[in-house]
């Protein structure tokens, strides 16, 4: 994805959408992590999730079940595809 930088210039954004059936998850990774991933392929990512773990209520919208923001992708690992 591009974007404006600060200093004026074009920042890339390497992202991964995914879904585990119920919520859409866009996952920002590394460019070497993007090199290797295989559009169709199944993956399993450990990630710490931008909601907070107390049960504090983000503002309410209609995609709040739909939708995940994702704070830092920890690992990508290829699985199986069901």
């Amino acid at each position: 994805m591009e974007s404006n930088c600060e200093n004026g210039g074009i920042c890339l954004t390497y992202t991964v959408e995914a879904t585990d059936g119920l919520k859409l998850f866009v996952f920002e990774i590394p460019k070497d992590a993007w090199d290797r991933v295989e559009i169709g392929a199944c993956y399993e990512f450990t990630y710490y999730s931008a909601q907070p773990m107390l049960g504090l209520s983000a503002p309410e919208n209609e995609f709040i079940n739909s939708y995940e923001t994702v704070a830092v992708t920890m690992q990508i690992i290829r699985a199986a595809c069901p």
